[in-house]
């Protein structure tokens, strides 16, 4: 029900003039025939402060805010609709939002040894679902096999994140 934009369209109106200020959706913001997140954001007057960034998984992110007159604007996080796409979002760009609007300190990252070569694509940063081991006293983080955006099976036996910058190939 929720895949037509009109209907989605009218629930984003209703949550305009509700006491709500924080809405996440997850799937439609890709550029596919059934995408329509974005078109209907921009039919509501929405200001699109990102629509896809350069990180695998998760590019199609969408962040929006509806101005409200005298309220607080209603924030949008647009995820993807693939699993793992949706955890990065919610776990990358989500979760630093609602710590920064709670005053909370932001999240120091660990900067271990990777324990073994791991090759990314060029000129997207990565988020790799991987596991956090101690061998010899030494932690290391080695990179899980199956890093494609619907393998949701790793993120069962993940227990860390590996990102890669946006340059180099690692």
């Amino acid at each position: 029900m929720m895949d037509e934009p009109e209907v989605f369209k009218s629930k984003v109106q209703y949550l305009l003039n509700e006491n709500i200020d924080l809405l996440v959706t997850t799937g439609a913001v890709s550029m596919g025939k059934f995408d329509f997140i974005v078109s209907s954001l921009q039919d509501l007057d929405a200001e699109i402060l990102f629509h896809k960034v350069a990180i695998r998984p998760g590019k199609p992110i969408l962040l929006a805010q509806v101005c409200r007159p005298g309220r607080n604007p209603l924030v949008i996080f647009g995820m993807p609709g693939n699993p793992v796409s949706s955890v990065v979002g919610l776990r990358f760009f989500l979760a630093p939002f609602l710590r920064e609007i709670n005053g909370q300190t932001e999240e120091q990252p660990l900067r271990i040894k990777l324990s073994q070569t791991t090759p990314k694509p060029r000129g997207l940063q990565c988020f790799f679902k991987a596991r956090l081991e101690t061998h010899d006293n030494n932690l290391a983080v080695r990179p899980l096999s199956g890093q494609a955006s619907f393998m949701v099976s790793p993120l069962v036996h993940a227990n860390a994140w590996v990102l890669f910058p946006e340059d180099g190939t690692c």
